[in-house]
């Protein structure tokens, strides 16, 4: 454990000395995302830490609400946002980070690109139509993707705006089900991203970037006749997010 924690400070360490030394050009984010609301606030907390050492909006939170539809005919209820079980507090989480780099040529527009990988759970129950039931999912994604950034406002201005669009590759890792299937019963596929933040760029403290993003599931999680016994042929998602980065004491560089 203690040298877990020593690897994770030099890391830091270092992700903080290349933004100090090209900190409008290198793009490096981690994010911390949740569809419940307390575990949202641990997530926040831990991001405050690291911003606040690295002196940086280096990690992103964001909270998720995903929409599930299962066909055919199959009702989906979803646990909740503001309860304490353990299902309710991991029903819904996403980490990952997000590496690139972006012009400065000090105009008011600057383009940019970062590659991105990412570790996605979600957790909903499905109404199982033989029995009346409502029966656990839990899916296990890795994503890779490729996200093209543009930034609006110059780095004298108050704020910046930052407009992204991308695709990340799902790959199953892992599929707990009441019927006994491995992630051998799941697709993999393309998620597109879409994200509009903005970032005030002066000397205030608390709450730094705020925005807005929309993944959109493209593939069918379930591969078709996954659950012969069953009626349950197709589960389709898609996530909206409300992202914000907490730094206490607001960075002196953008």
């Amino acid at each position: 454990m203690k040298n877990k924690i020593l690897i994770l400070l030099i890391l830091i360490s270092t992700i903080n000395t290349l933004h100090a030394q090209h900190h409008q050009q290198f793009y490096f984010k981690l994010d911390l995302e949740s569809g419940n609301i307390w575990s949202c606030a641990a997530l926040a907390g831990v991001s405050a830490g690291l911003n606040a050492v690295t002196h940086r909006d280096f990690s992103i939170n964001a909270f998720t609400i995903n929409k599930i539809s299962a066909e055919p005919n199959v009702d989906v209820e979803d646990y909740q946002w503001n309860k304490t079980t353990a299902n309710d507090l991991f029903k819904d989480l996403q980490t990952g980070i997000r590496i690139g780099a972006k012009t400065d040529n000090g105009s008011f527009v600057n383009v940019g690109f970062y590659t991105s990988f990412h570790y996605k759970i979600n957790q909903f129950k499905l109404e199982d139509l033989s029995t009346k039931n409502y029966e656990k999912h839990n899916v296990h994604r890795a994503l890779f993707g490729l996200t093209a950034l543009m930034q609006l406002g110059g780095n004298d201005k108050g704020f910046l705006g930052f407009v992204e669009a991308g695709a990340r590759y799902a790959v199953a890792t892992k599929y707990d089900n009441p019927y006994k299937a491995d992630k051998s019963a799941l697709n993999n596929g393309i998620i597109s991203h879409w994200a509009l933040h903005f970032s005030p760029n002066g000397n205030k403290s608390g709450m730094q970037d705020i925005g807005f993003f929309v993944d959109v599931n493209h593939y069918n999680i379930l591969k078709n006749n996954a659950f012969s016994h069953q009626s349950l042929d197709k589960i389709k998602m898609i996530t909206f997010g409300i992202s914000f980065a907490v730094t206490p004491g607001q960075a002196d560089n953008r």
